[in-house]
């Protein structure tokens, strides 16, 4: 490894993950079910492997001492989501229930925040291993990666690479001048709302320990329910409110939730693509609800506006609860559903899909383009945010989308070649493209991934690394990787 400082700082990152194993060790230990066995071997061998990578990079690196550049800051990126899960699968892989292949989709559906699972039966699972799955998603919400800056306390330009390269956001940007203050502030509003949300499930009736792990799926809008029928299964008004208004805010760019604390509270309506997020769950929840309605399956208005707006949110911000069974409803509504998906919800938020900062960028740049053919001279600059974009900006936001397409076409056609059929085939790839989990078919609201060939699962974990680093992370460390060799 030409740079030791890479497999020093995983090794740190590992030995974090790994520690994280304490807090199921402890249900698993109170409960005293089988499972402690299992998480305990798998806190060793992280710890193990983890401790021989820092000691490896340590002692190299006193021989050739070396920055972060934006190459190696992809690298630790992306081999830190895959350390974590292939750490993470542990667990499951141990305990016996189920194979490695299994294991691994599962860990880095958690850690990415999808919540495709292959689990039907969750309910029969041991509370410290439903507490690990759902922490998973609490840890890779926030990100890994930030997790890491607060814990190692990085700094420096090694330190902002890294953060540039994990913020899921397309043009990052941060809350306070020094970045360990950063990672601190988005950790804080995360614990807070996370808090706030246990402690509204508890009084809707929840028990603190599902309270607990639905609290930490809906602020990672990830979507592992501890019950095998989902939110769904609980049949729950209030439940399902206090989700939807949670899972809304976790869609929420959190520098707005920041200006908030501050007292700026009119930063929500003023900022345009949180005015673009609202209009279009609200617009979108009442289109699902009345689609559903005249198709019979709803008799009562409030009860048909609450489920689809519930499952219009939850697609969007891609965290993925099932409240009921979507994959009935007509055509118009499911493809509305899948496109949500693809747009995901703001930037800077715990959500996935393109973001819908990019769609109004996007769109701006095809108005641009319009009035330029009209007029070929005229100066028309894009504006954003309260500032003018530059060109590179524009570009890299194109790039994206590009890329975003191209993926989704490619690896659907990989997994219809592996022997899915069409619907399973793009509707999977969608879902974990854009880390949101339940989509049509088998891979439906009411089905699960287990029936999945291995092979198209390990495809699809690699679709959800990159939903979850936004493609060019992954990509610029795959060309960062085989330039050096």
């Amino acid at each position: 490894m030409k740079n030791p400082l890479v497999l020093k700082i995983l090794g740190w990152f590992g030995l974090v993950v790994s520690g994280t194993l304490v807090l199921p060790l402890a249900w698993a230990l109170w409960d005293a079910s089988a499972d402690w066995l299992p998480i305990l071997c798998s806190l060793a061998a992280g710890g193990v492997l983890s401790g021989l990578m820092i000691f490896v990079g340590t002692g190299l690196s006193a021989q050739k001492e070396q920055n972060i550049n934006a190459g190696d800051a992809a690298v630790i990126v992306t081999g830190a989501w895959v350390l974590a899960s292939a750490l993470g699968a542990l667990p499951y892989w141990l305990g016996g229930y189920c194979s490695y292949t299994d294991a691994f989709f599962e860990a880095m559906s958690g850690f990415t925040t999808t919540g495709a699972s292959v689990f039907p039966l969750v309910e029969a699972l041991p509370r410290g291993i439903l507490f690990w799955r759902a922490l998973t998603h609490w840890l890779g919400g926030m990100g890994i990666i930030v997790l890491g800056l607060t814990v190692l306390k990085l700094s420096g330009v090694g330190g902002m690479e890294l953060y540039k390269a994990e913020a899921p956001t397309p043009l990052p940007e941060k809350l306070t001048p020094r970045l360990c203050q950063t990672a601190l502030w988005l950790w804080l509003i995360y614990m807070g709302l996370t808090a706030a949300e246990t402690a509204a499930l508890v009084v809707c009736g929840m028990t603190p320990f599902h309270a607990l792990c639905h609290a930490f799926s809906t602020m990672a809008t990830g979507g592992f329910s501890t019950f095998n029928g989902s939110v769904g299964q609980l049949n729950s008004p209030a439940v399902e409110w206090v989700i939807i208004v949670f899972m809304v805010l976790a869609g929420v760019n959190f520098t707005l939730h920041f200006l908030a604390l501050r007292g700026e509270v009119s930063c929500y309506w003023k900022d345009d693509e949180c005015r673009l997020y609202g209009g279009i769950l609200l617009a979108g929840g009442a289109f699902a609800a009345v689609l559903a309605m005249r198709a019979g399956f709803f008799t009562q208005w409030g009860e048909a506006f609450r489920r689809g707006l519930f499952t219009v949110v939850s697609t969007m911000t891609t965290t993925g609860f099932v409240v009921c069974n979507y994959d009935l409803w007509p055509a118009a509504a499911k493809f509305l559903l899948m496109l949500l998906i693809c747009i995901g919800a703001s930037a800077g938020s715990t959500g996935g899909g393109m973001k819908c900062a990019r769609i109004i960028v996007l769109f701006r740049q095809c108005r641009r383009e319009l009035r330029h053919s009209l007029a070929p001279y005229r100066v028309d600059v894009l504006h954003y945010g309260g500032g003018q974009l530059k060109d590179r900006d524009v570009s890299s936001i194109g790039t994206f989308f590009v890329a975003y397409v191209s993926c989704l076409g490619l690896l659907s056609l990989l997994a219809a070649l592996l022997g899915c059929d069409a619907t399973t085939a793009l509707t999977s790839v969608i879902t974990c493209l854009g880390n949101t989990g339940p989509g049509l078919g088998s891979v439906g609201p009411v089905g699960n991934y287990a029936a999945l060939a291995g092979s198209v699962k390990w495809v699809l974990s690699f679709a959800m690394l990159l939903g979850r680093l936004e493609i060019i992370t992954v990509a610029l460390a795959f060309f960062s990787s085989f330039r050096r060799l």
